[in-house]
């Protein structure tokens, strides 16, 4: 298939904008049309893709509805699956960093701390990179258009420069492949392609999405092979031999009119990939839907679901959904009793034949499962907490850390405030508790971690961790915010217990480029924060790294005393992009040294 991808769509485009002025459909017809159907179905030409389209016009966007949503992004400490590569801002090898800003990559040497290289890239504000043993792969969103790129690590030398069709989703590398998933509006179809590659939706929601799955080979640089599948994808999971594509129905446990009820289910769809040109091998329903990707995991040949559901009463439940391999798709096996009733998922961490999910509406129930056998998934414990966790990491067979938000209850739900770090401690499974937790700031506190993953950092002792952070004070509701720190924190580990040790901060950079008031605008819990400081932090024997869009800082890794610096130009453009003006807050005093002595839990009574 051609990689520009289209003339099913230049048909398409012409029905969408301007077919029929027959007007909207009532409700009943919108009701009785859509519609579920589990085969693999391609088109076969482009006349019938036009015909289908023709057929669901009335229900499609229009052309300024836009897709443009990435998927959550990948781990720091692991990538979800070994062997399988994902991308971040910031990637290094041995002997440099590489981290991508808004025009530039920037290529520092580790042992003398110096800039070497400053790549060229486009200005945009989503963009990732992504490391071979011989590349630096680059990936951005211009608009309707993924743009591709590649750079020689002897030399920088660019290799491959390729644009693809649609907006970037996710994307992968195993050994020299790259794999890329896009999704675009039908309306913004414009050139001919190969329509034989795309196939039927198997849920006819009428959302006019297309998505793209793109497979480049890097080595040889062939023509990228794709397919493209009608549909939204809302979750995007790959294996070294599968990529699996999710789709979470709203209606997945019935719609009902009147006396008819329907049934639009959600499903995954199994993607062949390595032998030959991608191919759509199985089409598999599943109840519910999954908060992210992290919702998927797999041991011993199954596939596992921590999915939430509501039921037609509206009553919300949770369990763990088990699909065993059989030839090129899987089938429903097993599923674990409801868990978590009237709360939702929050997090979800995979490990050996265990899961464990944090489910929450007033406070954060941990639940820890049994995978080992797949037709009795078995609930091993809990543990009840305030607040929640949205990052889950083992440290070692007995301690889970949790990074998430402190919760006020208020009636039949809690209000989400600041931050909180909490380690649970499961060395008896009978009585598992939270042993220790830290708290920072009020409402509006937000740290990146919270949602990307791979702005947590772990080190391999996985006796300290470190994140970013921004920190907020609400004293009362009519003084406003007001700015107790921005940077990241350093954490100790020691067996259950955790301390804060320091604080380092890019402050003096970000008042310089953004102003002295300016910081991120304040987010709530579901939200994605951008911060204007620190975004990650690594560390390396006896050195911890800092950087943000404005540059690098050294400290020693005890003192976190300042050693050396590099000040990229001022060429990013984060401070002017943003959409609102700069926040004003009045800064109040913080301890120099402000070190958080862990709050100790004690195990519950067995009743508890």
């Amino acid at each position: 298939m051609k990689s520009n991808l289209s003339i099913t769509l230049f048909f398409l485009t012409i029905c969408v904008l301007g077919c029929s002025l027959s007007g909207e459909p009532s409700p009943e017809s919108q009701f009785n049309r859509m519609s579920w159907n589990e085969k693999i179905r391609k088109f076969s030409s482009c006349q019938e893709v036009n015909s289908f389209i023709q057929a669901n016009r009335s229900h499609l966007p229009g052309p300024d509805e836009s897709l443009a949503v990435l998927l959550p992004a990948s781990q720091h400490y692991s990538n979800q699956v070994e062997s399988i590569i994902e991308g971040d801002i910031l990637q290094s090898n041995e002997d440099y960093f590489f981290f991508a800003r808004s025009g530039s990559i920037e290529v520092v040497e580790k042992k003398s701390l110096s800039l070497v290289r400053s790549i060229p890239i486009p200005k945009l504000i989503s963009q990732k990179i992504i490391l071979s043993e011989s590349q630096l792969l680059y990936l951005g969103q211009n608009y309707a258009k993924i743009l591709v790129k590649a750079f020689e690590l002897k030399d920088f030398h660019q290799t491959i420069d390729k644009t693809l069709d649609g907006t970037l989703l996710d994307f992968r590398r195993i050994n020299d492949q790259l794999i890329v998933l896009g999704q675009k509006q039908i309306s913004t179809f414009s050139k001919s392609e190969d329509c034989t590659q795309i196939y039927y939706p198997n849920l006819n929601d009428f959302s006019g999405s297309l998505s793209l799955v793109y497979i480049l080979d890097l080595k040889n640089q062939k023509p990228a092979q794709s397919i493209g599948l009608a549909g939204n994808t809302h979750h995007f999971y790959m294996s070294s031999d599968e990529i699996i594509l999710f789709t979470d129905s709203p209606f997945s446990q019935g719609l009902s009119q009147g006396s008819k009820e329907l049934y639009l289910p959600s499903h995954f769809r199994v993607i062949q990939w390595r032998n030959g040109a991608p191919e759509l091998s199985g089409v598999v329903t599943y109840s519910g839907f999954l908060k992210d990707r992290w919702s998927v995991g797999q041991s011993n040949g199954s596939l596992f679901l921590a999915a939430t559901m509501d039921d037609k009463h509206g009553l919300r439940s949770n369990n763990i959904q088990a699909f065993q391999k059989l030839n090129k798709t899987y089938t429903a096996h097993g599923e674990s009793e409801m868990f978590g009733l009237g709360e939702d998922i929050r997090a979800v961490s995979y490990e050996g034949s265990r899961a464990f999910v944090v489910t929450f509406k007033k406070t954060d129930p941990l639940y820890v499962i049994d995978l080992a056998d797949s037709d009795h998934l078995k609930i091993l414990a809990e543990v009840k907490a305030p607040g929640f966790s949205t990052q889950l990491r083992p440290l070692n067979e007995d301690i889970w850390s949790g990074l998430g938000f402190q919760a006020t209850p208020e009636g039949e739900f809690a209000w989400a405030r600041g931050l909180q770090f909490s380690l649970f401690n499961f060395q008896d499974l009978a009585h598992p508790f939270e042993a220790a937790r830290l708290e920072w700031g009020d409402r509006g506190s937000s740290s990146e971690a919270t949602k990307e993953s791979k702005a947590l950092f772990i080190t391999k002792d996985k006796d300290r961790v470190m994140f970013p952070i921004v920190v907020l004070r609400l004293p009362n509701s009519f003084t406003g915010h007001e700015h107790e720190f921005s940077g990241a924190l350093i954490l100790d580990i020691h067996k259950d217990q955790v301390t804060e040790v320091g604080r380092v901060t890019h402050r003096e950079w970000r008042e310089k480029y953004c102003g002295k008031n300016y910081l991120s605008p304040s987010a709530w819990w579901g939200n994605l924060a951008n911060s204007s400081d620190i975004q990650r932090i690594f560390q390396s024997e006896k050195t911890i790294y800092t950087f943000s869009r404005f540059g690098v800082m050294q400290f020693d890794s005890r003192t976190f005393l300042e050693q050396a610096r590099i000040e990229y130009d001022n060429s990013d453009t984060f401070c002017e992009a943003q959409n609102a003006p700069p926040m004003e807050f009045r800064r109040i005093p913080v301890d120099t040294n402000p070190g958080m002595q862990s709050t100790a839990g004690k195990a519950p009574s067995p009743s508890l």
